[in-house]
């Protein structure tokens, strides 16, 4: 659910200037020079060439890069602990190979949604926490969103749930660490909020980027944004989707889209969150879910009903 607000931190710098989404990454990061594209594998030798482009950052906003999704040994733990910086994490993602040509395929990749975050970081001489706080949430009167709760929030954080024998339980399997002493903002992941906050952040979006008298987004950029950037490129986790910035965008709704409209667009969480916004139907959906064990969020049985449920409602 962060992604998408990470993606408007890199649009709000583009309108004013200060990058491009077709900057080479490594016009703003310097450690991204020389990047080498994996060639093969066999056994234990991997050969390495030198890829066709450089990334952009169209491509990280794509998922487009061929940045591997994951992190290397070492830095596996990432998200459990929090203990390494934006910059630190991000410099060790600039260190390994692409595993495909940029722009020639989509896979989902958290190291470059925190990347972005770096860059946004380096552009506006901020941390990306206070670039956020400072350009969309306080603006927007969303005191109850950020990287790291405060110790009066911290009690209120939802908790996580599974099922077993049939019953819905404490889960105790956290995918991302606890925010107090975090040094890691998660820019791919790390956002609290509440459905009262987030309203207000979709709001903006299908109002062309404004919220009463408080501009975040020229209009140019929320259509930019939220129109499909990926051509026929197979995207998402659920079939007829494609991707703008930050954004998955339905092409052919079907299956658990069905009930919205083609160009309605959002995202999904890692524990089933959901959020959708059809601006055909001048709606938007919000699915806060903390749920252990769905096998695909995007395409649950659980999102199909909640959602039929809302745009039935709002029908009525």
């Amino acid at each position: 659910m962060t992604k998408p607000i990470t993606a408007m931190g890199i649009m709000i710098l583009q309108e004013e200037g200060k990058l491009s989404v077709d900057d080479l990454v490594e016009k703003h990061l310097p450690e991204f020079r020389g990047q080498r594209l994996t060639a093969s594998r066999e056994g234990d030798t991997v050969t390495l060439k030198k890829p066709s482009r450089a990334i952009t950052l169209r491509d990280l906003l794509t998922h487009t890069s061929g940045l591997p999704g994951g992190f290397p040994p070492g830095l596996a733990d990432l998200y459990a602990t929090r203990q390494r910086t934006l910059a630190e994490a991000v410099l060790v993602s600039s260190q390994q190979p692409l595993d495909f040509e940029p722009g020639s395929k989509w896979a989902y990749c958290n190291a470059g949604i925190d990347t972005l975050g770096r860059v946004i970081e380096v552009v506006s001489d901020q941390s990306f926490e206070e670039f956020l706080a400072t350009r969309v949430f306080r603006p927007l009167g969303m005191t109850d969103t950020a990287c790291f709760p405060s110790e009066q929030q911290a009690p209120r954080i939802a908790g996580l749930y599974e099922t077993k024998n049939g019953e819905l339980v404490v889960a105790n399997r956290p995918i991302v660490g606890p925010a107090t002493g975090a040094k890691h903002p998660i820019p791919a992941g790390g956002l609290y909020s509440t459905a009262a906050d987030l309203a207000k952040l979709y709001q903006v979006m299908l109002n062309a980027g404004r919220l009463d008298s408080t501009k975040i987004l020229s209009p140019e950029s929320v259509l930019t944004m939220t129109k499909v950037q990926t051509g026929d490129l197979p995207c998402g986790f659920v079939p007829g989707m494609g991707f703008g910035y930050g954004w998955a965008v339905v092409k052919e709704p079907q299956g658990v889209t069905a009930m919205v409209s083609s160009g309605t667009y959002g995202h999904g969480g890692a524990f089933g969150t959901q959020a959708w916004l059809d601006p055909k139907q001048d709606l938007f959906v919000i699915l806060l879910i903390q749920r252990v064990g769905l096998q695909n969020a995007d395409g649950s049985d659980l999102r199909r009903e909640l959602q039929q449920l809302a745009v039935e409602a709002i029908k009525r």
